[in-house]
C-alpha cells in the first residue's frame, strides 16, 4: 500500500489529537454526571457512537477514493482454516467472558473486587434501562468501528509505513489502543491495550476483522452487564433496572 498525506493525518488523530481531546471531554463528564446530571450519559453514549460511525464513514469513504481494496482493510471475509480456527477461539473467549460475568454476579466479593477497579469510571455506568440500551449501542459500535480504525487501518498504516510484520503491527496496535483510552487512566490503558493485543492477534492470523470485532463487542457489552450490576454508594446493586 503506498502512502497518501491524508494517512498521515489519520494517524496523528488516533495517536495524538483524539487521545487528548477525550482525556479532557471525558473528564468533563465524569464532573457533571458525578454531580448529579446523570441524564448526560445517554448524551455520552450517543456522541460516542456518533463519533466512532462519523470516523470510519470518513476513513471508508477515503480508502475507496484512493482506489484502495477493502480487503487491505480488513472487511473481506477470508475463510480458510484460519478463519475456521479464528472463529473458535473467538467463540471461546466469549463464551469465557460470559462465565466470568455470571462469576462476578454470583459473588460479592468479586463485585467488591471489580467495584475497586473501574471505581474511576463509575461515570459511564448506565443506570436506567434507556442508558444501558444506549450503552449496549455504543458498545457494539466500538466493536464494530474501533476494529476497523485500530486494527484494520492502523496496522496496515504500520505495516507500509516502516514496514514490519503483521505480528509487530499487532503488538504496536495494542499499545496505540491502549494510548487512545488514556482518559481511563494508567490501568484503563493497561486493559485495553491488552485487548487490543487479543484482537489484534485475531486479525492477525484470521486475516479479517470479523472474529476481532465480534469479541470486542461482547466484551463491551459484557462490561456493561457487569458494572451495572455492581453495588452503587455501599446501597443495593444497580441490577435494580428492569426492562429488556
Amino acid at each position: 500500500m503506498t502512502l497518501h498525506w491524508i494517512d498521515h493525518l489519520f494517524i496523528v488523530l488516533l495517536v495524538a489529537v483524539f487521545p487528548v481531546f477525550d482525556f479532557f471531554v471525558m473528564r468533563r463528564y465524569a464532573a457533571r454526571i458525578d454531580s448529579g446530571e446523570t441524564d448526560l450519559k445517554a448524551k455520552l453514549y450517543r456522541k460516542v457512537l456518533v463519533e466512532e460511525w462519523l470516523a470510519v464513514g470518513v476513513l471508508v469513504g477515503t480508502w475507496a477514493f484512493l482506489g484502495r481494496p477493502a480487503r487491505e482493510l480488513g472487511l473481506v471475509p477470508q475463510w480458510g482454516w484460519e478463519m475456521a480456527v479464528g472463529s473458535g477461539v473467538a467463540a471461546a473467549i466469549c463464551v469465557a467472558v460470559t462465565l466470568q460475568w455470571k462469576a462476578i454476579q454470583s459473588s460479592p466479593e468479586n463485585q467488591a473486587k471489580v467495584h475497586e477497579q473501574i471505581a474511576g469510571l463509575s461515570f459511564l455506568l448506565p443506570t436506567t434501562p434507556d442508558q444501558r440500551r444506549a450503552y449496549d449501542w455504543m458498545a457494539v459500535t466500538a466493536g464494530v468501528c474501533e476494529e476497523v480504525l485500530f486494527r484494520g487501518f492502523v496496522m496496515a498504516y504500520l505495516m507500509a509505513a516502516l514496514p514490519v510484520s503483521v505480528w509487530t503491527a499487532a503488538l504496536a496496535s495494542a499499545a496505540v489502543f491502549g494510548i487512545a483510552h488514556t482518559y481511563q487512566g494508567l490501568s484503563g490503558i493497561v486493559r485495553t491495550a491488552l485487548l487490543g493485543l487479543v484482537v489484534a492477534l485475531l486479525y492477525a492470523g484470521t486475516g479479517s476483522i470479523w472474529a476481532s470485532v465480534i469479541v470486542h463487542a461482547v466484551i463491551d457489552l459484557t462490561s456493561g452487564r457487569v458494572m451495572s450490576s455492581l453495588p452503587r454508594n455501599g446501597g443495593r446493586l444497580a441490577a435494580e433496572m428492569t426492562g429488556p
